[in-house]
């Protein structure tokens, strides 16, 4: 992955079957919060829930699609 993006694990969901995972932008100013990574059981996937006004390049959306796409492969491979 590249350095545009750190996912810092937040601990589990109410249920405590699935973790959750904060966004942060890497920059000299510290990390800004810019989404939260969890569970979304309708769908049975990890879904992304964006901060207001938060923006997001290429780069930064292909980086989360990678990292979603990594967290579902381990969950299957349970």
């Amino acid at each position: 992955m590249s350095d545009l993006l750190c996912f810092i694990e937040y601990g589990t969901s109410d249920s405590g079957k699935t973790k959750r995972w904060e966004v942060e932008a890497r920059s000299s100013h510290g990390g800004d919060p810019l989404a939260l990574i969890s569970w979304y059981a309708p769908w049975r996937r990890y879904v992304v829930y964006p901060q207001t006004g938060t923006l997001f390049d290429a780069s930064c959306l292909l980086e989360i699609a990678m990292f979603l796409k990594k967290q579902m492969e381990a969950r299957r491979a349970k």
